[in-house]
């Protein structure tokens, strides 16, 4: 059995102008682990979405969502593989 999974994360991002960049630095601490990453700003309803793949341990995949959901107006679904 592989220690690593495939972890997909879907992140909405409400205020983006006050939360991106608070985002941005969570991400780039488990940069070493995500495979892709591509997000969209949603103008209109002041809203990023962001989806990312990353390959990790179980337990890195709840302390990045813990730190995530520690930001104001984020929204996190999650899938493994």
């Amino acid at each position: 059995m592989f220690d690593k999974k495939i972890h997909l994360l879907a992140i909405a991002v409400q205020d983006r102008k006050k939360n991106a960049a608070k985002v941005n630095a969570v991400l780039s601490e488990y940069g070493d682990d995500i495979l892709s990453r591509t997000g969209m700003p949603h103008t209109e309803h002041d809203v990023s979405l962001i989806s990312v793949f990353i390959k990790a341990k179980e337990n890195r995949m709840t302390k990045l969502k813990q730190k995530l959901q520690q930001i104001p107006d984020i929204r996190i679904e999650s899938l493994t593989v």
